[in-house]
């Protein structure tokens, strides 16, 4: 056999191999169980300060279930994720699917009752709601408020 038939021969056995040692490692990855380190508050919640004021909210770390780069994730469902930036104490509301409305409704309701807050204690922290492009071109990349933040501040008027 020459040469250039075994290499060709070898090539998809090496990217198959590429392939699954990818997927074995992304399994890894996500079946790993979370471990917290020692630095983290074990309290049941966690005083967040805001130019609003405090604002006291349920330990996200406690029930946390991974991290996303710098942020952790305290809740995720199929179709959306909950997350708190441990650098400067704000939160991501990133939806994964649609319906939208409705999916951003029930992870903004998950989102008060994972903290334990109330609608206008939701308002006083810092909070983006994150949409992917695949889901709605015209909100994508943008740092959307609570919805009901909005609803929130025009009673108030």
């Amino acid at each position: 056999m020459s040469h250039d038939v075994r290499s060709k021969l070898c090539l998809p056995f090496s990217l198959r191999a590429v392939f699954l040692l990818s997927l074995f490692m992304n399994q890894i990855a996500y079946s790993q169980t979370f471990v917290h380190s020692p630095g983290e508050p074990t309290g049941p919640s966690i005083v967040i300060h805001t130019t609003q004021g405090t604002v006291t909210v349920t330990n996200v770390y406690l029930s946390s279930v991974g991290w996303d780069e710098e942020y952790l994730i305290f809740k995720k469902t199929s179709s959306y994720e909950l997350l708190y930036d441990v650098d400067d104490s704000s939160f991501v509301v990133s939806i994964q699917k649609g319906p939208l409305q409705k999916v951003r409704q029930d992870a903004e309701q998950a989102f008060l009752f994972s903290l334990g807050i109330t609608p206008s204690e939701a308002c006083k922290l810092k909070v983006v709601v994150g949409v992917p492009r695949s889901l709605d071109r015209s909100m994508a990349h943008k740092a959307l408020p609570l919805s009901l933040c909005v609803l929130v501040h025009s009673s108030q008027r």
